[in-house]
C-alpha cells in the first residue's frame, strides 16, 4: 500500500495534466484533519484545478471524527493527495492506484473479487494497455 500511495503522490504531475484534457470525471483521495485534530482519507470530486499547487474540490465521503459544520466544498493543496482517479473523455480510467493495490492485496489473501470489482480491475488495466 505503501508503493501506491507512493506512485499516487509521484504522478500528481500526470493528474494535472489529465484535468487540462476533456474528461468524464476526476477525484482525489485528500488527507484531511478533523475538528477533534484527528487525520482521515477522504474522497472528493474535483471541479476545478485553482493553481498547479491547489484544487477546488466536493468532498463525497463524510469525515467520521468531523463535529459541526462542514462545507463540503473544500479547497486541497495538491500535497494532500493521497491518490487520485480520472476517467477520461475516452472512458480510460487513470489512477485508482491504492485501490489497483487493494485487488492485488485480495488476491495475495486467497481472496475472489466480485465481478463488479473485476470489472472495475479490468478498467484501470486498459489505461496500462495503451
Amino acid at each position: 500500500m505503501e508503493e501506491a500511495e507512493a506512485k499516487a503522490k509521484a504522478s500528481t504531475g500526470t493528474l494535472l495534466e489529465l484535468l487540462c484534457n476533456p474528461r468524464e470525471s476526476a477525484s482525489v483521495n485528500l488527507r484531511f484533519v478533523s475538528s477533534s485534530d484527528q487525520e482521515e482519507y477522504l474522497w472528493a470530486d474535483i471541479l476545478e484545478v485553482l493553481s498547479p499547487q491547489e484544487l477546488s474540490v466536493r468532498l463525497v465521503s463524510r469525515p467520521v471524527t468531523h463535529s459541526g459544520k462542514l462545507d463540503r466544498l473544500y479547497r486541497c493543496g495538491i500535497n494532500d493527495v493521497e491518490d487520485w482517479q480520472v476517467r477520461d473523455a475516452d472512458d480510460i480510467l487513470h489512477g485508482g492506484f491504492t485501490q489497483r493495490a487493494m485487488f492485488a492485496i485480495a488476491r495475495r489473501d486467497g481472496l475472489q473479487l466480485p465481478k463488479k470489482l473485476l470489472a472495475h480491475e479490468l478498467e484501470y488495466r486498459r489505461a496500462v494497455e495503451r
